[in-house]
């Protein structure tokens, strides 16, 4: 067995779960009569713990001697609290199990990615590669979720379906265990000597977040997950009331976005290995833009399936370009520190996207997709000026 495939399998199981959480919360939270405002609050909420919470998960991981602890707790702790999700009678007691919960699972993200990126200090692939597979498993574990759950919705309540759900996020504790780690990286780990050193380096030693433009792509990473976060949110209804399509041709060509990401993720690994991860970025934030160019013109199914087949191309180019480049210049023992950052950024942008995009709606549905592409491409100059295509020194 391939020394990546526990942790593959692990996250296409713990994707299928958390991903699954998504609308069973919204249908159960709707159904015991909370406001759409409230139901929106919630994941600002989760989207805010993840915002302070990866970097310092992936900042722990880079010290303790294990990484797949982390993993291990992310995946039984978080799966655990969920159970609490289906005894939950009011939206309160859904934020407070929620904030338990997020904080648990928001660490496997950064400290797999890292695993991923070390992988390939070992295995004489590449780290684009390593993570493409990585991002593949993501794909894989969101496009099985929503067949899976468009199926048994037909067939059992949304609550009930939560303890499925939490049941297969646990179940992803199994292939972590057999996760094999390599003591030769054991001699990457970071020193801390008291303890904001070891949840916060940040904060004593920033230089690199500033040295070869990280910082751009933290700033790129955010206003991306923004601009789509608060499109893909409004998307579901306006090509229901706007474009006129029904409900069900609605949630099938949504699925084409994770089918895309597959074939995206794993062709972009491999040009990630020739061209310079920069660039694939860029044109990841291209493609991304045009998802919304396609959905602002959209009339008719045929415009609909371009901006998915473009979202599904812009994120396997985005993820896998801006995962290569922070693991290429980012110190090996401060490498889960700064991929926590990236899962930091696209939280942050998870939080504002919507925001913005409700507020534009009151004005005009179509405007959202227009503004928010414009607010995106903002990153496109910062990405070219700001990072480098030079080797890092060390």
């Amino acid at each position: 067995m391939e020394k990546r495939t526990p942790l593959l399998i692990a996250n296409i199981l713990r994707f299928i779960g958390i991903m699954g959480f998504g609308p069973l919360l919204q249908f159960y939270m709707k159904d015991i009569g909370t406001s759409l405002f409230l139901i929106s609050i919630f994941s600002s909420i989760q989207g805010t713990i993840t915002t302070f919470m990866a970097p310092v998960w992936g900042a722990v991981s880079d010290i303790i001697p294990s990484k797949k602890l982390i993993l291990a707790m992310s995946v039984t702790i978080g799966g655990i609290v969920s159970i609490f999700y289906y005894f939950a009678d009011n939206v309160y007691e859904i934020y407070s199990v929620g904030i338990i919960y997020t904080f648990f699972v928001c660490g496997f993200d950064p400290v797999s990615m890292a695993m991923s990126a070390n992988n390939s200090l070992l295995k004489g692939t590449s780290a684009p590669r390593e993570l493409s597979f990585l991002n593949i498993s993501n794909s894989i574990g969101m496009l099985s979720s929503r067949i899976l759950l468009s199926a048994l919705l037909l067939l059992s309540s949304s609550k009930s379906l939560i303890l499925l759900m939490s049941a297969i996020l646990i179940s992803a504790f199994i292939p972590v265990l057999m996760i094999r780690e390599e003591k030769n990286i054991l001699k990457y780990r970071r020193k801390a000597t008291n303890f904001i050193e070891m949840v916060f380096p940040a904060l004593k030693d920033p230089e690199p977040l500033k040295r070869n433009g990280m910082w751009a792509l933290y700033i790129a990473s955010f206003l991306r997950q923004a601009g789509t976060a608060g499109a893909m949110g409004l998307a579901a209804v306006f090509i229901r009331d706007v474009v006129g399509l029904n409900e069900s041709l609605t949630v099938i060509l949504a699925a084409i976005n994770p089918a895309v990401q597959i074939p995206s993720n794993y062709f972009f690994g491999r040009v990630a290995e020739k061209i310079h991860p920069k660039f694939i970025a860029i044109l990841g934030m291209f493609f991304s833009i045009l998802n919304l160019v396609f959905m602002g013109f959209a009339r008719n199914y045929i415009m609909v399936i371009l901006s998915y087949v473009a979202l599904g191309f812009g994120f396997g180019a985005f993820i896998t370009g801006v995962t290569s480049y922070i693991s290429m210049y980012s110190p090996i023992y401060r490498r889960g520190e700064m991929l926590g950052f990236l899962s930091s950024a696209r939280a942050f942008g998870r939080i504002i996207g919507p925001l913005v995009a409700g507020v534009v709606s009151v004005l005009s549905f179509r405007a959202v997709f227009f503004i928010l592409a414009i607010m995106m491409s903002l990153s496109i100059p910062i990405m070219f000026k700001f990072t480098v295509t030079e080797l890092p020194k060390d």
